[in-house]
């Protein structure tokens, strides 16, 4: 049998796994728990789905790595410390599908995941220049740090993009193949058949997850796509260095990274948390502009596969790989921000960032406003007190829960529906309601309103 052919076995047999195992999921288990509950903001789905799809991507990797331990020598002392972290990283999601965890919890835990990864041999010992093949020793310090940071944030940027019925399955199933490819040209059969394995469970999840989504990853299966991806890049990468592999694969997340950049920066320069969930990723700004579904995501895979293919070619233009990579993403994160929306003119973004920082005091004025209320929520016994006090606190940063009185509404993915003025120049509206959300949610729970 040729490798070719094994290849595409383990491929399609990873597939007829997950293809199984989420048909047992959605018959067998349902939305009885695990379920995720549409809003009408930052979610698009019609009804509760199920969040426990990642199980059966899980099931075919888990499956594939038992066959190739028993099949290939030495499989399962190269990859134990894959199979195990990639376990461990995926039941901690599954258990926050199940049940909310907390993100610092999750934090706590993924940064664990990695230390044991790291104990388990899986470290960055050397980094290797991909121009001149030379290489430099890392203290074992820096080593781990970097390790950790590379386990941690790969997963986390999966999970960011999860947002959209589709996109971090497909996405992930473009990365596998990207890392199967890179595997065959490095001879690493056995990293190439997992691989493979993982891509051809993504694919078909993928057919139950395309819009309309029957069912989700989760954050089991989100995390796990990331965790295996970049742990699989690490022991691509020959002899513990970092080399072109990971360069590949930095370039092909190239969706994810500048999605998440993004975010930071929004965030930032509108004064809010950093990790605060919004509405303005790169899918959802798709949709704002009139794309489908569908479209936007055929877009989003088209994308991610020519950066698929931009960063393999690295292999074959070694001593130009940091300037054609880092072009490639500067240019897409132009072209990107500009038709997104995100930058309103380049020649007037100096202007734009300009008035985007005197908003910005509009927003941390209303989240120190939020914070007061929530302790007062805690605090206070009565409730029309309360809520005399939140509306008084609404009406000081220019919001409002009469429609009589302020006739714009603003998204908010709890109620009361709150509303401004509509001739308001102020453009962080979503931001200066969501700073209000934490106060009426603990109110609403007290007082059962």
């Amino acid at each position: 049998m040729s490798w070719t052919t094994l290849y595409l076995i383990l491929f399609f047999s990873g597939m007829a796994v997950s293809v199984m195992g989420t048909v047992l999921i959605l018959r067998f288990i349902g939305t009885r728990f695990g379920a995720d509950t549409p809003d009408t903001i930052r979610k698009h789905h019609e009804q509760e789905t199920s969040r426990l799809g990642g199980f059966s991507i899980f099931l075919a990797f888990l499956i594939g790595s038992i066959w190739l331990t028993t099949n290939q020598e030495a499989f399962f002392k190269e990859w134990l410390s894959v199979i195990v972290c990639s376990s461990a990283i995926f039941f901690l999601g599954f258990t926050d599908d199940v049940r909310p965890l907390g993100a610092k919890v999750k934090l706590i835990g993924q940064i664990a995941v990695a230390l044991l990864a790291c104990s388990l041999n899986l470290t960055v010992e050397r980094v290797t220049n991909p121009i001149s093949g030379g290489a430099i020793e890392l203290p074992i310090l820096i080593g781990l740090a970097v390790t950790v940071f590379w386990l941690v944030a790969i997963p986390n940027l999966v999970n960011l993009i999860d947002g959209m019925d589709g996109l971090s399955s497909g996405i992930g199933m473009f990365l596998c193949l990207t890392l199967g490819v890179i595997s065959a040209l490095n001879g690493d059969v056995q990293a190439g058949m997992l691989s493979l394995i993982v891509a051809g469970a993504l694919l078909g999840f993928l057919t139950f997850n395309f819009p309309p989504a029957k069912i989700f990853l989760g954050d089991g299966g989100a995390y796990f796509i990331g965790f295996f991806i970049a742990a699989a890049s690490l022991k691509t990468s020959s002899k513990g260095s970092v080399a072109a592999a990971l360069l590949v694969v930095i370039v092909a997340l190239g969706i994810p990274l500048l999605d998440t950049l993004f975010a930071l920066l929004r965030r930032a320069i509108r004064g809010v948390p950093l990790f605060q969930a919004d509405a303005e990723h790169v899918h959802h700004r798709m949709l704002a502009l009139g794309f489908s579904k569908g479209s936007s995501l055929l877009i989003l895979y088209a994308v991610c596969a020519v950066l698929s293919i931009g960063g393999l070619s690295l292999f074959w233009t070694r001593e130009f790989a940091i300037p054609i990579g880092g072009a490639t993403l500067v240019v897409l994160g132009v072209t990107a921000a500009r038709l997104l929306g995100y930058v309103e003119n380049l020649r007037g973004i100096r202007e734009q960032f300009k008035r985007a920082m005197r908003h910005r005091a509009d927003v941390r004025y209303a989240s120190l406003l939020g914070e007061a209320l929530s302790l007062e929520a805690y605090q206070c016994d009565d409730p029309e007190t309360f809520w005399l006090h939140f509306d008084e606190t609404l009406e000081k940063v220019g919001l409002s829960r009469d429609p009589e009185s302020l006739n714009t509404p603003v998204s908010l993915s709890t109620n009361p529906n709150l509303y401004r003025e509509e001739s308001s120049e102020c453009k962080n509206w979503e931001a200066i309601a969501n700073a209000m959300k934490p106060a009426y949610l603990t109110a609403a729970g007290r007082f059962n309103k």
